[in-house]
């Protein structure tokens, strides 16, 4: 597989879990379909420390908001694999990409059958807007500099200028910062403020469908391309509770009340690390301050092996 995001579609940023509901009981056994293979079950709930902020993109910087936008929002480039403990791979929106020999022109084949959760379809000129976005955002300038603007030469295939050459653009293209998002929610003016609309802006496994001060609630997106590969998403539905305190936290955890805990800082961590029943899933490297505890009885743990955990996505786990 070529470089790129590595989504998690089973219950595909931190993971997802088999929950029965957000107060506790057993985790539900997905369903064997006789067409389609196992079916999502049940409910995954997390415990946040912040709540999540704007369902963008290019607005999340936190872990809680990067976590909710990277469920709704994909990459231009990613590696998805399917929940189950199936060995299905598939690439993301973009099928396929090369470079020129400079590495100044990027081209990439997009995906055909892809619907944003509006209804509207993903294509050339979709990416193409998104491009036009991310050159008034300072956050992508800070990280691709060299982005000129885009074309697209065929309804399938968008080209990105660079003014100097980037090796691996398809691998910054991979980052959350870069989620695709519908063009019926971009501002009219290209600008990188915030979307005209909160429900459906994204191509994801799961969309957006209640949120309150305390809680956020996904649903498993119907539509969802990936589905029909056998991708997932493992469950139905994915619940972030806002828990301000680290030690709550993991006490939700450790009770069974919830199957993850995020954000938790040094001590707690030690404290999970010495629990049999739970997993300390670290970020870029095990010196991070912060990590994410999970029940061990979610299955795909040990194969996710995130680089980050905005690189985890929720589908890929399961119960």
């Amino acid at each position: 597989m070529a470089a790129g995001r590595r989504i998690v579609v089973g219950l595909s940023s931190v993971a997802v879990v088999v929950l029965a509901g957000c107060g506790g009981g057993p985790s539900t056994t997905p369903q064997l379909g006789l067409d389609s293979g196992p079916r999502p079950s049940g409910e995954f709930s997390i415990a946040v420390a912040t709540p999540p902020g704007p369902v963008d993109p290019l607005l999340a910087n936190s872990r809680s908001s990067l976590l909710l936008t990277s469920q709704i929002h994909e990459p231009l480039v990613a590696r998805l694999e399917a929940p189950f403990e199936s060995v299905a791979q598939r690439r993301g929106l973009a099928r396929a990409w090369r470079a020129n020999p400079s590495s100044t022109v990027w081209t990439f084949r997009l995906r055909s059958r892809v619907r944003f959760q509006d209804g509207s379809l993903l294509d050339a000129g979709a990416v193409q807007a998104n491009v036009n976005r991310w050159l008034s955002s300072e956050r992508v300038a800070a990280v691709l500099p060299e982005l000129a603007y885009a074309d697209r030469p065929l309804p399938k295939q968008v080209r990105i200028f660079l003014t100097a050459p980037v090796v691996n653009l398809d691998e910054i293209l991979a980052a959350p910062l870069f989620g695709i998002v519908s063009p019926e929610a971009l501002p009219a003016d290209g600008a990188a403020g915030p979307l005209v609309a909160r429900r459906g802006t994204g191509s994801g496994p799961f969309e957006l469908r209640e949120r309150s001060a305390e809680e956020v609630v996904l649903a498993r997106y119907a539509g969802w391309w990936g589905t029909r590969y056998r991708l997932g998403p493992g469950v139905d539905a994915l619940r972030l509770l806002v828990v301000e305190s680290a030690p709550q936290r993991l006490r939700l955890l450790r009770s069974g009340d919830l199957l993850g805990a995020d954000d938790l800082g040094p001590a707690e961590q030690r404290r999970a690390a010495r629990d049999p029943l739970l997993a300390v899933v670290h970020g870029s490297s095990r010196n991070d301050e912060t990590a994410l505890a999970l029940s061990r009885s979610v299955r795909g743990l040990d194969s996710s092996d995130p680089q980050n955990l905005s690189d985890l996505w929720l589908t890929r786990l399961s119960g």
